[in-house]
């Protein structure tokens, strides 16, 4: 699953450099700059995909303090969401963004 995922954020990628969505002027001196100011540690981290199926950004709720851990203490990259409606993602997503110091890339289920 986790490559099937990597695949497509690569395709998309590449898609956005093709088309000049993505061109170096707008976005490639910000990308070089924030990649320069990782650790290796967070670099690393940006590798990895976290699963979070839940409605809950309760500071109490088990599910939500570990996504909240991997994205400080571990720095994921990328998050899959599932459950709850486009509302319910949108305001969990703002919470999560809000923690992670490199924007995160997100993939969305909602009502799974």
């Amino acid at each position: 699953m986790h490559a099937a995922m990597m695949i497509r954020s690569l395709a998309l990628f590449f898609c956005l450099c093709f088309t000049g969505a993505l061109s170096y002027s707008q976005g490639g001196r910000w990308v070089d700059s924030t990649l320069a100011s990782l650790s290796i540690e967070e670099r690393v981290g940006q590798l990895f995909v976290v699963e979070f199926v839940g409605l809950s950004t309760h500071e109490n709720d088990q599910a939500y303090r570990y996504v909240c851990e991997m994205i400080t203490r571990y720095h994921v990259g990328s998050l899959i969401l599932g459950g709850g409606t486009i509302l319910d993602i949108a305001s969990i997503t703002n919470k999560l963004q809000a923690l992670a110091r490199v924007p995160l890339e997100q993939f969305s289920c909602c009502g799974c």
